[in-house]
């Protein structure tokens, strides 16, 4: 073989199909089909109309036959010869009757000698001979003291080939000017068709981080174009909130980051000095490990949060007593928080109470909903621990006296760096990440946790996580 191989690999046609444009894949592939439709559509055409043309062939051959049949017998189905008479025959039709020795008794047309009749076996059928130039047909018929006669008849297909000749040519003609017509056609419409999306990718470029608040416009809600502008518009929504927050996170990191080492630089500064005591030297590292011990707490929520929203930590769930973990939290709650103030805590938990999640992680989010509701409760206050067992969930709700939320606050109170109080002292405060990681946690574990502050007395945070 010449050739083993293809001259262009399915491969590269689909590499050279995917440097075009859209608006070249739709033309294209719209004419492809179109040609293939009127291809399909040309060969019923033809078929049709050779079929009927044969089959007005086969009457008119088999009509001729009988008829010059009859006009060679009489009634009495005797042989005469009726030469001269006109028996009705197509011209286009040739008529040969040989007798029982293969003589030829009539023809209405000189054959030539080189001339060959079928063979008497395909008497009674219809056969192409001399390469399709005559379609022919014979039978064999007696008289009554003759006999027996073998009637040829030839239909001369020169014409019928032509026709079917000429047929071929319109039908191509036709498929490939609606081909060209087709493409041309195609190429407009996708024109037209894809100015929207051009309008629109045009209008996205010009959007910005900065100026992503800006809306496409569409003008049908439903259709393709109105259901992409609402997608990208959603996302550029999207986008920009994500935008604003990386900021206000970046630029509170930053502060709560400078603030601590603007401290260990300035206490180091006043160190060097001038030589100083032994003790005044212990008192500067003791303040310079807080800091820096205040600097690892930032890092480590931060992280802790990363972690939380990367979904990509596979947990060890189980299911875990709230009898016995609450306490446990309450105790290292009132050593770290206690701050001289008399608190009643109301612990309703029973011993039936528990959650379905991970142990590190629930720990850690309860102790800082506890540590948020011990900062907030004035002296004399009270907190309340109780928990609910669901259908599908199982809920702690975790409750304080003291002033509510305010209504415009309550959307933020799980941002990172958000505090309420924006007069709260750093080592009073926090980071302003707890309620942020506690949020984080439950969401990765497929919970939440919501917040409400109904009323100027109490404040509650309720943290759902699902059953296995």
């Amino acid at each position: 073989m010449l050739f083993k191989k293809p001259l262009l690999s399915n491969s590269l046609k689909i590499k050279i199909l995917e440097k075009r444009s859209i608006r070249f894949h739709f033309a294209f592939f719209f004419s492809f089909f179109l040609v293939i439709l009127l291809c399909l559509f040309a060969s019923l055409v033809y078929t049709l109309f050779h079929f009927q043309m044969e089959q007005s062939i086969h009457s008119s051959l088999l009509f001729s036959t009988r008829q010059t049949i009859q006009h060679f017998l009489d009634h009495d189905c005797e042989w005469h010869s009726h030469e001269g008479s006109d028996m009705g025959v197509d011209p286009l039709i040739i008529i040969c009757i040989l007798d029982s020795e293969n003589k030829t008794v009539y023809s209405s047309y000189s054959l030539s000698k080189s001339f060959l009749y079928p063979n008497k076996e395909e008497l009674g059928s219809f056969q192409k001979i001399e390469k399709g130039k005559y379609l022919w047909y014979g039978e064999t018929f007696f008289g009554k003291s003759k006999g027996p006669f073998t009637i040829h008849s030839f239909y001369l297909l020169e014409k019928e080939n032509q026709r079917l000749h000429n047929l071929a040519i319109i039908l191509l003609c036709v498929i490939s000017l609606s081909g060209i017509l087709g493409m041309v056609g195609a190429w407009y419409l996708a024109y037209y068709l894809l100015s929207p999306f051009r309008r629109i990718s045009k209008e996205a470029s010009r959007i910005r981080a900065e100026s992503m608040q800006e809306k496409l416009v569409y003008k049908i809600p439903h259709d393709e174009v109105g259901k992409l502008s609402r997608t990208l518009n959603d996302l550029f929504d999207r986008l920009h909130r994500s935008f604003a927050a990386l900021k206000r996170f970046t630029s509170d990191a930053s502060h709560e980051l400078k603030t601590p080492l603007s401290i260990i630089r300035g206490d180091i500064e006043v160190l060097l000095r001038r030589q100083r005591s032994c003790q005044e030297y212990e008192e500067t590292l003791q303040e310079t490990l807080k800091e820096i011990d205040r600097m690892i707490g930032l890092t480590q929520g931060l992280l802790t949060i990363a972690q939380a929203e990367s979904k990509q930590i596979t947990l060890e769930k189980k299911e875990l007593s709230l009898f016995t973990m609450i306490p446990e939290i309450l105790e290292k709650t009132e050593k770290l928080c206690s701050h001289n103030k008399k608190i009643e805590i109301d612990n309703i938990i029973k011993e039936e109470d528990t959650l379905q999640g991970n142990y590190r992680w629930v720990r850690q989010i309860l102790e800082n909903l506890l540590v948020n509701a011990w900062q907030y409760t004035p002296d004399q206050g009270k907190i309340t621990i109780q928990a609910n067992s669901l259908e599908q969930s199982s809920e702690v709700i975790i409750s304080n006296t003291g002033p509510r939320i305010p209504p415009e606050d309550m959307p933020h109170i799980f941002d990172r760096f958000y505090r309420i109080d924006t007069g709260r002292t750093r080592k009073n405060g926090g980071f302003g990440l707890g309620l942020a990681i506690a949020k984080a946690l439950a969401q990765a574990q497929g919970g939440n946790l919501t917040a409400k502050s109904p009323t100027n007395e109490e404040t509650s945070f309720i943290l759902s996580l699902p059953h296995f």
